[in-house]
């Protein structure tokens, strides 16, 4: 592929979360947990009233801004049964070069500026399509809005890309899908996908 910028774009890129410091989740916009919740466990979606956001830091991403993006996927693994329905929110965190997450929530999720773009990720289909099967991987659909935003910020330095899932607004109560925190082990960890258009 054409360089862009003197940089070659790879054709495909597959970032993982590296690192505990690099993903958790937020309940009610003031409660930070680095390391999920009990069992390495990750919740976006409503319980109780409450509201729960997961964040995933992919860094070492090295990617060009204004780099054209063919599609992008996040992907996660299950851990538990994601309740019908489930209506969810892809967005990413707006920063040209963010940062891992501090232990004692400073700067969580939602204290940040996150993308304008955002993908909805619903689950309410009827169950036996695979997201219901706890270690399964589901994959999202197209966040390549999302990820154009992130690189179209001129300072941005492809150091590292962080996406929220958090619940939309349509979502209702008691109802949440549950992933694996990257506590469990590099075969657990989230993963974003990325193909990169040719340069014309």
């Amino acid at each position: 592929m054409a360089d862009f910028e003197g940089q070659p774009i790879p054709e495909l890129a597959k970032l993982s979360v590296l690192a505990a410091a690099d993903d958790g989740e937020e309940e009610n916009d003031t409660t930070w947990y680095p390391n999920g919740e009990a069992t390495n466990k990750i919740y976006a979606g409503k319980f109780g009233g409450a509201s729960y956001v997961g964040a995933f830091r992919f860094k070492q991403a090295f990617i060009p801004n204004n780099a054209k993006i063919a599609k992008a996927v996040l992907r996660l693994r299950l851990n538990g049964q994601i309740s019908n329905p489930t209506n969810l929110k892809i967005r990413a965190v707006k920063e040209p070069s963010p940062n891992t997450f501090a232990g004692d929530g400073s700067d969580r999720p939602s204290t940040r500026t996150l993308t304008t773009a955002a993908v909805d990720w619903d689950f309410a289909q009827a169950p036996g399509t695979g997201w219901n099967v706890t270690g399964n991987w589901i994959a999202s659909p197209d966040i390549k809005a999302v990820i154009e935003e992130v690189l179209a910020q001129e300072e941005f330095d492809g150091k590292a890309v962080i996406i929220t899932l958090e619940p939309d607004v349509d979502c209702p109560d008691n109802k949440l899908a549950p992933f694996y925190d990257s506590n469990e082990g590099q075969g657990f960890a989230a993963e974003l996908r990325l193909e990169f258009a040719p340069r014309v």
